[in-house]
């Protein structure tokens, strides 16, 4: 028993040698350091009240001194890239939807330069109209949707019009979903796009409302709600009465569109940070999702919270990426 205790406390201290000698190998990369975290949204939004969240943790953990910086130009392509393009000493994370990676212009993509380094959650999107408004009230008539950016506007409304067999319009160059809301309201669109939890506290104000989920099942509190692809959804129902391969095809598609419009809120840093810097500064972020004080200040904001480790994040990106460029092609041949 002596020599188990012996064995076992040797043990403990070989791993708090190890603990010891990875913080001080991390330390350079922290102490007396700045970081800025880009959030490529305004302030006051979603993100942004994550960004501000994670930041003083961030600093509890590391020591160093984190600030947020709200990017929001070009739609949030300028927050993207101010990530992608900084310099690994510049210290610079980002805060974002993985939306914000799928560029309309495949040309301005900045997905292979950057590297995820946690995730907080995985998030479905919604078609988000005015209180009071169901799809019935669009069979015979088209419905102009609100959108921020090209191909995900043509994915979110337009393909997953049609095979609801509804006519969608898509009018893109909204700044955010501030203003695609506003559009809403002022009967300038009928529609618009917003993550489930962005548009809970909308919805229950009582002037929004959820016309359709892109989700392949029921969401709980939410069972009135269309949802688009799976059993029982409202392509299941619509296409009961197709031949068996027309209707196949039509319920791939609409499992293709929920793929790839359920989205991530990751954390994120130019792929120039590599090394040892970039591995002290995924563990630094990885240890921020998990810490109990973050956890309890997103559970006052009411926003919801699954932390998600680096590979795990970086995984999800990668099926989202497949599941994109399937629905993209769908479109061109379409």
């Amino acid at each position: 028993m002596t020599q188990l205790v012996k064995v076992a406390g040797a043990a403990v201290v070989l791993c708090l040698s190890a603990a010891t000698a990875q913080a001080a190998a991390c330390g350079p990369y922290f102490e007396n350091q700045r970081y800025t975290i880009v959030v490529p949204y305004g302030a006051g939004g979603g993100y942004d009240s994550y960004a501000r969240a994670f930041a003083p943790v961030f600093t509890k953990l590391t020591g160093a001194n984190a600030v947020v910086s709200n990017v929001t130009a070009g739609g949030g392509k300028a927050g993207v890239d101010a990530v992608a393009d900084a310099a690994p000493e510049d210290n610079v994370i980002g805060i974002l939807g993985t939306i914000r990676l799928f560029e309309a212009d495949e040309s301005q993509s900045r997905l292979d330069e950057i590297v995820t380094l946690a995730g907080f959650a995985i998030d479905i999107w919604s078609w988000y109209g005015r209180a009071g408004d169901s799809l019935e009230n669009y069979k015979d008539r088209k419905i102009v949707s609100a959108g921020s950016s090209d191909d995900n506007s043509l994915l979110r409304f337009i393909l997953a019009g049609k095979v609801l067999g509804l006519d969608v319009v898509s009018v893109s160059g909204y700044d955010g979903s501030v203003e695609s809301d506003a559009a809403v309201l002022r009967g300038e669109a009928d529609i618009a796009g917003r993550s489930l939890a962005a548009g809970e506290a909308a919805a229950k104000s009582g002037d929004h409302a959820f016309l359709l989920l892109l989700s392949d099942k029921p969401i709980p509190g939410y069972e009135d709600v269309p949802y688009l692809a799976g059993d029982g959804s409202a392509v299941d129902r619509l296409t009961a009465d197709m031949n068996p391969e027309e209707r196949a095809e039509q319920m791939r598609i609409a499992q293709l569109i929920v793929d790839a419009e359920t989205h991530a809120r990751v954390v994120i840093v130019g792929s120039k940070t590599e090394g040892e810097r970039r591995q002290c500064l995924t563990e630094a972020v990885e240890a921020v999702t998990f810490d109990p004080e973050f956890a309890s200040a997103i559970a006052v904001l009411k926003r919801p919270l699954t932390p998600l480790r680096a590979e795990e994040a970086a995984n999800h990106i990668a099926r989202l990426s497949l599941a994109f460029d399937q629905a993209k092609v769908l479109l061109t041949d379409n």
